[in-house]
């Protein structure tokens, strides 16, 4: 008797067909739930004339883009689309207006219509159900406006618009491009909108403090300079801040520049160094001394020795000025001092002295702690009152007359 005999797979590959099998029902259940991939669209540019009256539209049906010349309700544009938007672009005195419709209404929501700062709008935008209107004034810059719309609830599209409409020359629509179902792509690296440095003018061991504010978030932390000496920077999105304390071997005087440079946004559009977005004034060196006299030459007791001085800057706050460790009393204003001291016993020593002199402050807020010395040595000579001094030349003794 023969028997049949059968062919099996091995039993390793049943769970191996079960995996595969669940997988392929996962790819099509992630095919079904998320959205198609967005769809690049590109709109030619189309100019019209300088005529009031004339008109140029761009019409977009499905993923189509057209443009020609015709203006006012959706007939201008070729008629309404079976599904998307039109602009139409009619010029007139002073200003032009766009008429804009989405299209199939019964299946659209959210309508809106923006225009960037500075684009001067002479009325509105109103809106009629799923149509609407802007009229904006002519000028010679490049007007940018967003149409936005959403499509069965959940499809949103953000819709560029440029126009070019000088006084007396012809209406222009730039060609534009965006995605369907998606965010139009950007290409714009991020601008600065403002910068500052803090404070206006600084001295040594003073924090210098840069705010750095952007148009969009940045990716990464943008670096920021001072005199070309690396800032210590803080932030995210959209505003930064850099710090750097001030010192007279890394800062020389006058201007500082603050530099930025590493901007750029998560789409990696970046944005050319700035070489000098804010600037201050800096003084990290100390008031020299210009010159300086000790006189007289030769002090006896009782008399008043007098040191005069002259600085190459304003000082903010009075010298310290002392005579054999003895303090003298100054006055004087901007470069020029003067100080005194009366020479007696005990406070005084026969033999050359030199004054020590010291500044705790000069102009533009540099504090330092010592400005440099400069030697004037004179003599000083110490008699009993009334002894007359013989012959009363420096380096000479004391004598009584005979």
């Amino acid at each position: 008797m023969q028997t049949e005999s059968r062919c099996y797979p091995p039993y390793w590959w049943r769970p191996v067909a079960l995996f595969l099998g669940l997988v392929w029902l996962c790819l099509i259940w992630i095919s079904f739930a998320l959205p198609a991939s967005a769809q690049s669209v590109s709109c030619p540019s189309v100019a019209g004339t300088s005529s009031n009256g004339s008109g140029i539209y761009q019409r977009l049906d499905g993923t189509s883009c057209t443009v020609g010349s015709g203006g006012g309700d959706a007939s201008g544009a070729g008629g309404a689309p079976a599904e998307g938007h039109f602009f139409t672009t009619t010029r007139q005195s002073g200003y032009y207006q766009i008429y804009f419709g989405v299209e199939p209404s019964s299946n659209v929501s959210d309508i809106g219509l923006s225009c960037a700062a500075g684009v001067s709008i002479r009325m509105g935008p109103m809106f009629f159900g799923n149509r609407g209107l802007v009229q904006i004034n002519s000028s010679a810059d490049i007007h940018e406006c967003t149409l936005s719309y959403t499509v069965g609830g959940s499809d949103t599209r953000t819709i560029p618009v440029q126009i070019s409409a000088p006084s007396g020359a012809a209406i222009t629509m730039q060609a534009t491009s965006f995605n369907l179902g998606g965010t139009p792509p950007d290409s714009t690296a991020p601008a600065l909108v403002s910068a500052s440095l803090s404070p206006t003018s600084a001295g040594r061991a003073t924090e210098v403090v840069a705010s750095a504010s952007f148009d969009e978030d940045l990716a990464a932390t943008p670096q920021m300079s001072l005199q070309g000496q690396a800032m210590v920077v803080t932030g995210s999105g959209t505003d930064w801040t850099g710090r750097v304390t001030l010192s007279e071997t890394s800062f020389s005087d006058g201007a500082a520049a603050l530099s930025i440079a590493g901007v750029v946004d998560a789409a990696g559009n970046a944005a050319d160094t700035i070489a000098s977005a804010a600037s201050i004034s800096i003084d990290v060196t100390g008031p020299s001394l210009t010159a300086a006299t000790l006189t007289p030459s030769v002090i006896s007791a009782g008399g008043q020795a007098v040191v005069t001085l002259t600085y190459d800057e304003a000082l903010v706050s009075a010298p310290s000025v002392s005579l054999q460790g003895q303090a003298m009393a100054v006055t004087g204003s901007g470069t020029d001092w003067s100080a005194q001291v009366l020479v007696s016993a005990p406070d005084f020593s026969d033999g050359a002295t030199s004054p020590s002199i010291s500044v705790g402050g000069c102009s533009m807020a540099n504090p330092i702690t010592r400005c440099p010395r400069q030697g004037h040595s004179a003599t000083v000579l110490m008699a009993p009152a009334g002894w007359p001094c013989w012959p009363c030349r420096a380096g000479q003794s004391l004598g009584r007359l005979p």
